[in-house]
């Protein structure tokens, strides 16, 4: 007789059989779903056949060059590079498929644009308030590159700018007033507080210019950055922020979108026929729900 084991061993033998026919069926015929019970795995072979069943690879890099030339390589049926206007990279989905065969979307590559030195700088000093000490060495070490301007848009000299920073202290007045300039700020007691400086040659900038490539595969734009003082501390501090910087991420997004449909070119027969078309560039993001 068989014992209450040797039967559960039977029942889930016969049970392992009819699951592996239905999974074989289910394949063969194309089917989405198969029914299963809970106690049973599946488990996959590919990792011991000569080769795997279909690309599933994440591919990034820092140069359009080598992306574009990765995509023409391994890109299937349908696919399509989005482009992320905040993060400045660029992801194609080298299976998506179309509408009416609609790929897996795991078989990608990502190209991310390397900013430059002086522009990830920028982005670095304008993230929060600074100090005297910290803006005066941040000019000095960027001299070269980068021209203070008065409130009229005229060019100063970054050495007298960089003495008004340094040197410039908090002054009070007992008197109260409403006024609020770009470099002066009040306080909320009964007194006002105006930035001072105690050298004749000392200036203050309203604003930073700067043109620089941000992106190394982008071209060069203008940047203006506005200065202001803040006095409601005991010590002076800076705020600075860069002018229209929305406008600018988005040309700059535009800009690489344009680079990356520049990258590829369609490819023709002898005939002139073309064989190969440019695959679709969109501003977007991607993503394979379910």
């Amino acid at each position: 007789m068989f014992d209450q084991s040797a039967i559960q061993q039977l029942t889930q033998a016969e049970a392992t059989a009819q699951s592996n026919e239905s999974v074989q069926h289910a394949l063969t015929a194309g089917q989405a779903l198969v029914a299963l019970h809970d106690e049973f795995n599946l488990t996959s072979l590919e990792s011991y056949l000569p080769l795997r069943r279909r690309a599933r690879n994440s591919m990034s890099t820092s140069y359009v060059e080598d992306f574009s030339r990765y995509v023409r390589q391994h890109r299937e049926n349908g696919c399509t590079i989005y482009v992320n206007a905040e993060g400045m990279t660029a992801k194609a989905v080298l299976n998506q498929g179309t509408p009416a065969a609609p790929g897996h979307g795991d078989n990608t590559a990502l190209v991310k644009l390397k900013a430059t030195a002086l522009y990830t700088s920028l982005r670095n000093l304008v993230s929060q308030n600074r100090g005297q000490k910290a803006l005066a060495e941040w000019l000095e070490e960027w001299r070269d590159q980068v021209m203070p301007l008065d409130k009229d848009l005229a060019d100063l000299n970054i050495g007298h700018v960089v003495a008004g920073i340094r040197s410039v202290s908090i002054e009070q007045i007992n008197k109260s007033t409403s006024t609020v300039e770009a470099l002066s700020a009040e306080r909320s007691e009964m007194e006002s507080v105006a930035a001072k400086t105690d050298r004749t040659d000392a200036v203050l900038p309203a604003y930073l210019k700067l043109t620089t490539n941000p992106y190394k595969e982008l071209g060069a734009r203008t940047f203006y950055v506005r200065v202001s003082i803040l006095t409601s501390q005991r010590e002076p501090t800076f705020a600075l922020g860069i002018l229209g910087l929305e406008l600018h991420e988005e040309q700059m997004a535009e800009e690489f979108a344009h680079v990356v449909r520049a990258s590829f070119a369609p490819v023709a027969d002898a005939d002139g026929v073309v064989t190969e078309e440019i695959p679709d560039v969109l501003i977007g993001a991607f993503s394979v729900n379910g």
